[in-house]
């Protein structure tokens, strides 16, 4: 037993003494192999394609002024008329689909880079329509002396409005985070946008007296009043919007070039024929990475 012991620790000796002489860079003797870095290479340009979830809010509560105005041209009534609220405002989702196309440049873990992003939207649209009527005694009115002119005025309308495209130019800044890249973005837009509208005002008025002697008071009318035309529309072409955007996102490395891409965005367009338009959308995309 006594000699297993022995031989045992002159084994022990032998060894570490042999491994001592062998080369400081072995990775045997440094705990395993050399950490490689974790940082990749996200500069350069890229290319890919995308398909998204996109909820607008389209604002058609003023849709029908500037028909209203045209109607009720150089008359007492088109200032107080044209503040009617008479649509509502409508939310609509749709799918889009498209693809993006840009350019990284990348110090130590800073990236920064441009890019085109480009979606066509699918059932983003929205309708209201609408009709109110309101009694107006406007100071504008020059009726006789102790007469007051009261207007009865008739308002329908309707507006249907449709987000076709949207076209962004993005400055990003994003951070190398290993396989992943999380950034953000901001930018101008352009959005397609359709807008289809009507308005028909019919007015009456009404003419009040008032003896200043005795107070009485008699009314004569209502009379019609004509409007030519008392019904305009708008509508049938596209119209391009510009606007601003600005999201986030992540990339995820898979294998080289390739990566794949999530992202949230919300733009805002100019109105378009009195209406305001607004969208948040969801996107998913593959790209790859020259």
């Amino acid at each position: 037993m006594r000699r297993l012991v022995i031989v045992a620790l002159m084994s022990v000796v032998a060894s570490a003494a042999h491994a001592a002489d062998w080369p400081e860079d072995f990775p045997a003797l440094r705990g395993g192999f050399a950490e490689s870095s974790g940082r990749r290479n996200w500069e350069g340009w890229y290319v890919g394609g995308q398909f998204g979830y996109s909820a607008a809010q389209l604002d058609m509560g003023n849709a029908n002024k500037s028909l209203t105005d045209y109607i009720l041209r150089n008359s007492v009534l088109q200032n107080p008329v044209g503040q009617w609220s008479l649509l509502e405002s409508k939310n609509a989702t749709g799918t889009g689909f498209g693809g993006f196309v840009g350019r990284n440049w990348q110090w130590e873990d800073a990236v920064i880079g441009l890019e085109i992003s480009y979606s066509n939207l699918s059932n983003v649209r929205g309708s209201s329509s609408g009709a109110m009527g309101r009694e107006i005694n406007s100071g504008d009115s020059t009726p006789p002396p102790n007469t007051t002119y009261l207007y009865n005025v008739g308002l329908a309308g309707s507006a249907t409005t449709e987000i076709k495209d949207i076209m962004t130019l993005r400055a990003r800044l994003g951070w190398d985070a290993g396989a992943f890249m999380p950034y953000a973005f901001a930018g101008v837009a352009l959005g397609r946008i359709n807008v289809n509208r009507d308005a028909t005002v019919n007015v009456s008025r009404r003419e009040i007296y008032t003896d200043p002697t005795t107070g009485a008071t008699s009314v004569a009318g209502p009379y019609a009043i004509s409007y030519v035309p008392n019904t305009r529309s708008e509508g049938g072409e596209d119209s391009i919007a510009g606007g601003y955007s600005f999201g986030v996102g992540t990339e995820f490395n898979l294998v080289g070039g390739l990566f794949a891409r999530a992202e949230w965005e919300y733009a805002r367009f100019v109105k378009v024929k009195d209406v305001a338009t607004s969208m948040n959308s969801a996107r998913v995309g593959i790209g790859y990475r020259f």
